[in-house]
């Protein structure tokens, strides 16, 4: 099976060529991605052979990059294995090579080269940044990731036109095709391997301030709004059991808590691309669904079981939580395949 490493670059510098020059000795097949480096940088791009070249004039961001680079290997023959690595010299060819046939033999998981930020090179920045996301991811998604940025990944062409549909042009595109796994409940694999940084990391474009409000911001939008509309659904239950039975008070909040929820995740969470009414169609038929499960489950615990009102609609809402996030992201709000764009391809 063949091995795809992808290379997002903007404004190299000789690590590049260094880089490129150790993988044509592995015999992989290697695809860079001129991220609008600008004429300055023609010196470097001209001086690398044997490679997929993918050139457009303006820069974009890593996550364009990269799915510039998926869009390109969509065309190849499958099956093969993708390999994603920066192109500062931080990830060794042996990693990179190791990766990818990790990737080989666990063609549905997402594989990950993951940094022990143990050494004294490693920036303070990048050891308390990356500390501080994976804590948060593991609290929000419940999925453990030790090294949430790392560069270094691999996965089989199987998941390859999902990796394309992901949102996030900048470095909030990785940590979005993580939560992507983490919804999905897919294998997510972390490999160790060597931590380097040269230069204390002169080199990375990461804009500590701008990218990571990008990355926190895509995180909590992953959780905020469940639990807004679960909050606002709630309150009212609370409120209408004094008036009306159980399924009563059930039903007339989650009218109000589906309608906020629908308009939130179109617009924000999802950022759905779907025709508006065929998009409510679907949720509508989602939402009664879900209310249909959610009241039996609801009379079966505060009638059956006899368990406090409250604290059953508590149960039943996380028991269905993951479940309805997925039917939402994949069938109601899914987003149409776009078309991959034609580009300029040296070989």
């Amino acid at each position: 099976m063949k091995t795809y490493v992808i290379i997002p670059a903007y404004k190299p510098d000789e690590r590049l060529i260094e880089l490129v020059q150790q993988l044509t000795l592995k015999q992989v097949n290697i695809v860079v991605i001129d991220d609008g480096s600008g004429p300055a940088y023609h010196r470097i791009f001209d001086q690398l052979e044997e490679v997929y070249l993918v050139q457009y004039p303006q820069n974009h961001g890593k996550g364009y990059a990269l799915k510039r680079g998926f869009q390109t290997l969509s065309h190849f023959k499958k099956p093969f294995v993708v390999v994603t690595c920066d192109s500062d010299g931080q990830h060794s060819v042996t990693d990179i090579i190791r990766i990818g046939d990790e990737a080989k033999k666990n063609p549905a998981a997402l594989i990950l080269g993951k940094r022990t930020f143990k050494q004294d090179n490693v920036p303070l920045r990048s050891r308390l940044g990356n500390q501080i996301t994976a804590k948060v991811f593991d609290r929000v998604t419940g999925s453990h990731v030790s090294d949430t940025q790392t560069g270094l990944r691999a996965f089989s062409s199987s998941n390859l036109d999902p990796m394309i549909t992901i949102q996030g042009e900048a470095y909030d595109y990785e940590m979005n095709v993580l939560i992507d796994f983490a919804k999905l409940k897919k294998e997510i694999i972390e490999i160790p391997i060597e931590t380097i940084y040269h230069d204390n990391n002169q080199g990375s474009h990461f804009n500590a301030v701008k990218d990571s409000f990008k990355i926190y911001l895509e995180i909590l939008k992953f959780a905020s709004s469940s639990l807004i509309s679960f909050a606002v659904d709630f309150v009212l239950y609370s409120l209408f059991l004094g008036t009306f039975s159980v399924i009563g008070a059930n039903i007339l909040a989650r009218i109000v808590s589906a309608s906020l929820n629908f308009t939130i995740n179109r617009k924000y969470v999802f950022k759905s691309d779907e025709k508006t009414h065929i998009a409510a169609l679907k949720y509508a038929a989602l939402a009664g669904s879900v209310l249909l499960v959610n009241s039996l489950l609801l009379t079966v615990l505060t009638q059956t079981i006899g368990l406090n009102a409250l604290v059953s609609k508590v149960l039943v809402e996380m028991s269905l939580f993951i479940i309805n996030g997925l039917i939402q992201k994949n069938i109601v709000f899914r987003k149409r395949q776009k078309k991959c764009v034609k580009e300029d391809i040296i070989q």
